[in-house]
């Protein structure tokens, strides 16, 4: 009997250990990190969680997972303006009810949390999560994301033929999710690679958007897709209203339908039949001239992955005046200095967070100090790939003697480049584009080519840029005091700033587009033109940053078009946003806006006064009017300053952001504007005023409205 008793106690701590062991990785299951996260407190200000606004993040957060689990789709808004909070939540199709409410509870709580924005987005394997200040539902923006996963950097080895697979799949499961509201925008298939591999994927839109809006959403996201992950045996893209992805293992819980790949059209009967009866006496040809077939096939690849590979090295890694040869090695340089990445990841202590200086649209900023070194001037600093796809070619790309970068970089000729911690008095500022963002290369690629010719007091200069694998940097002169908005947004440093020197830095960036629009020997529009992209050295001089988004006319264009909306909400021209169409005047506008965020303290892209329905942009119109324009000027300004200089530029401000591109001045009109008084200014007229609330006309339950009821279809913000 003593002995059956402690067999059974045995059997049961047994029992217990396992059960332990199985809720431990259900645990760590359902604490899995988020796939990504967006926190933009850059952009809108953070909240605090005892305000009103913050009580109603919590309520929506908190109600979400509950109203959302057994549908799979949600949205809800609490309070008024302007503490009204708009939330919605999504779980993948296929996931249960309970396992729904869980995914959503964890990403409400990483949020409130490790989040304090007054907008925030998180995507999980199984759910997504948004909340924002502006209301975001039936509203179609995209901004693909791509979050790294283990499977992801494992590489296939015939890409080319696997990702025609994976896009044929992708795009019949598009069109059923699109077109068929009945299976809630969500779509899961499979396809037959290989006698051994299948490929499994699935879409999903949010079904607060339009079929079309899905349509357009999905396609934007597989075409991202091919950017990050053609060559990859798995790939992921979430975006606001929809998400994509493919595996080489089924990673859903429904059943799929299989989807057969087409193949080119079968020979008739009568060819088949010969092809039978001959077989024997063919099948040596066959062979032989199957194996000549697949020899040629892969010399051709191979021929083709040179190619390749020698123009991205042509035209993303060699900026004006340098010289390849043909295996990819750039053997002169005449202005720009390209450094070691390994000793920048040194210096910045493997690009530590007590390094950063902050984020970027496709990158991070980094702070680097350099310290003196005896060096020799014939001392080689080279650089070399991780792996170098050239057949036969070792990994080697470039090297530079430190003569070429002392010659160039005039500032610091004694920064140790090489192995160890840059230390020095010298500082610079390292900005490393993002990996997982595949649009970081244009705007590496952009950002030299334009910039590293361009030399004039209100624009950042470039000094170096590195590149090694996916491994892409650019290195500027370091601006101690930051960015603009760190100062106009900041109640404590906006203090700092008297009337005098938010004057010269209106001045700065006013010299500094001018130069751009008119006297560099491009004519440069910028696109993205905003307070964070307005850098401050140690005598807060203004100088403008950040080119990756920038383009360049002819000589004789005047303005283009783009099927790619890329900036910043609030910052953007109408006509820019609606239909694509840029200018200098584009910039014009944006440089109105700052003028005017400068002169009232108040960001434009978190500003909507409740008791008019209006924002920035339409309060500072009505006052000026009204004949009450000193009310739109920060008090700090108004205490300390002359009231003529404030509303010569508040009057300056709205000429830049008219709604008719025609009617805003050009940049030399307002330098001039600005350096002498007795230039007349004409009346402004009506400005633009709805790019910030945007509020679509259809399927919205809310009941606040945008002025003009201006609906955006198709946004890429930062």
């Amino acid at each position: 009997m003593f002995i059956q008793n402690i067999i059974m106690i045995r059997h049961a701590l047994l029992a217990m250990c396992f059960l332990i062991i199985l809720l431990s990785m259900l645990f760590a299951l359902v604490l899995a990190d988020p796939l990504f996260t967006i926190c933009s407190s850059t952009e809108y200000g953070n909240y605090d969680l005892k305000s009103p606004f913050g009580k109603n993040v919590k309520i929506v957060l908190e109600t979400l997972p509950s109203i959302t689990s057994s549908t799979g789709y949600n949205s809800t808004a609490i309070g008024e303006l302007p503490d009204k909070v708009t939330g919605k939540a999504l779980c993948r199709g296929d996931v249960t009810s309970s396992a729904c409410q869980t995914c959503l509870r964890d990403a409400s709580q990483k949020l409130l949390k490790d989040c304090e924005s007054k907008e925030a987005i998180i995507w999980y394997e199984r759910c997504q999560i948004h909340y924002s200040f502006q209301n975001i539902t039936s509203l179609y923006v995209y901004a693909g994301k791509y979050p790294d996963m283990e499977s992801h950097n494992k590489s296939v080895s015939d890409p080319v033929h696997f990702y025609d697979n994976v896009r044929f799949l992708m795009d019949k499961l598009s069109n059923a999710a699109a077109l068929n509201r009945s299976k809630l925008m969500f779509e899961t298939g499979e396809i037959k690679f290989s006698r051994n591999e299948t490929i499994y994927g699935h879409v999903q839109c949010t079904r607060d958007i339009r079929e079309d809006e899905c349509q357009k959403c999905l396609s934007s996201a597989l075409i991202d897709l091919k950017g990050c992950c053609s060559s990859k045996q798995g790939g992921i893209i979430v975006s606001r209203n929809c998400n994509v992805r493919f595996e080489l293992y089924k990673y859903y819980n429904t059943s799929s339908h299989l989807i057969t790949f087409p193949t080119p059209k079968g020979r008739s009967n009568w060819k088949m039949v010969a092809i039978i009866v001959f077989i024997p006496t063919m099948v040596l040809p066959i062979v032989i001239g199957s194996f000549i077939f697949c020899l040629r096939r892969k010399r051709r690849r191979q021929r083709d992955m040179e190619r390749n590979h020698l123009k991205l090295l042509k035209e993303s890694a060699s900026p004006i005046g340098f010289t390849t040869t043909e295996e990819g090695r750039l053997v002169s340089s005449e202005d720009l200095p390209f450094m070691d990445l390994s000793t920048i990841r040194a210096a910045t202590d493997n690009f530590s967070d007590s390094n950063k200086l902050g984020q970027g649209g496709f990158g991070t900023v980094y702070k680097v100090s350099c310290k003196g070194a005896s060096l020799s001037q014939s001392t080689e600093i080279q650089l070399s790939l991780q792996s170098n796809p050239l057949k036969g070619k070792p990994s080697f790309l470039f090297s530079l003697t430190w003569l070429n970068i002392a010659s160039v970089t005039q500032d610091f000729p004694h920064c140790k480049l090489f192995q160890g911690v840059l230390t020095n008095v010298k500082e610079i500022a390292v900005k490393r584009l993002s990996i997982k963002s595949w649009q970081g290369l244009e705007e590496f690629k952009n950002e030299f080519m334009l910039i590293e010719k361009l030399q004039h007091r209100n624009l950042v200069r470039l000094l170096g840029c590195g590149m090694e694998g996916e491994e892409k940097l650019l290195i500027y002169e370091f601006m101690p005091n930051k960015s603009l908005d760190i100062f106009i947004f900041d109640a404590e440093r906006r203090a700092q700033l008297d009337w005098e020197t938010c004057y010269n830095i209106i001045g700065g960036i006013a010299r500094g587009l001018l130069y751009l629009h008119e006297d560099s020997r491009l004519r440069i529009i910028h696109r993205d033109l905003k307070p964070s992209n307005v850098l401050l050295d140690h005598e807060m001089v203004a100088k403008i940053s950040d080119f990756g988004m920038a383009r360049f006319f002819g000589e004789n264009q005047n303005k283009a078009n783009t099927r790619r909306v890329v900036g910043t909400f609030g910052y953007m021209a109408p006509e820019y946003a609606m239909e694509g169409i840029f200018s200098v005047k584009s910039d014009v506008f944006s440089f109105g806006v700052i003028l005017l965020e400068i002169i009232s303290g108040k960001r434009s892209s978190g500003f909507y006064l409740t008791e008019h329905g209006q924002t920035l942009l339409a309060y500072a119109w009505r006052l000026w009017i009204e004949g009450k324009a000193m009310e739109f000027v920060d008090p700090l300004l108004v205490e300390r300053s002359p009231a003529e200089g404030i509303l010569r530029c508040l009057h300056i401000g709205l000429l830049c952001v008219q709604k008719d591109p025609a009617d805003r001045p050009t940049m030399s009109f307002v330098d001039l504007a600005l350096a002498s008084d007795p230039i007349a200014l004409p009346q402004p007229q009506q400005p633009a005023f709805s790019l910030i609330k945007i509020v679509p006309a259809h399927k919205s339950s809310s009941t606040d409205r945008s002025v003009n009821q201006m609906t955006v279809s198709s946004f890429l913000p930062r």
